[in-house]
């Protein structure tokens, strides 16, 4: 099982604050959230990619 440090997950925690109180005021559908959830999954694939990447380096 693949570890994702804290620091990940804490760095897409305002995307996903600002999206859900977007979700619940302009309703769940709406372009806005929508983007929002994007940026969320790309913050959060990408600081895992990174951190994998920068872990395999180290072993080296």
């Amino acid at each position: 099982m693949v570890r994702v440090p804290l620091i990940v997950l804490l760095a897409s925690l305002p995307l996903t604050a600002t999206a859900l109180i977007v979700a619940v005021v302009s309703g769940p559908t709406t372009p806005l959230v929508w983007t929002l959830w994007a940026l969320w999954g790309i913050t959060a694939i990408g600081g895992a990619c990174v951190y994998l990447i920068a872990r395999k380096r180290s072993r080296i």
